[in-house]
């Protein structure tokens, strides 16, 4: 019995969420309101600043340095 490949999307939000993911805990909150907009192959991601703080309850200014530090730490570009 062969197992499924996990798609994309799923193996980087276990990865993001694993010790070896962000250290900070609110840039992988981000992260994971980031992966609730992606396709199935971690692509077609564009909510827009208002909408992230809006679901994450984070202001705007927060998830811009929480984005610029995900993107330093190369989990999006």
């Amino acid at each position: 019995m062969s197992e499924k490949k996990k798609h994309f999307l799923f193996t980087w939000r276990d990865a993001f969420m694993s010790d070896f993911g962000s250290k900070k805990p609110t840039t992988r909150h981000v992260l994971h309101a980031l992966s609730a907009h992606m396709n199935l192959d971690g692509g077609s991601c564009y909510p827009s600043i208002a909408r992230l703080a809006k679901e994450t309850g984070l202001s705007e200014r927060c998830i811009k340095i929480h984005i610029k530090i995900a993107v330093e730490e190369v989990w999006i570009k």
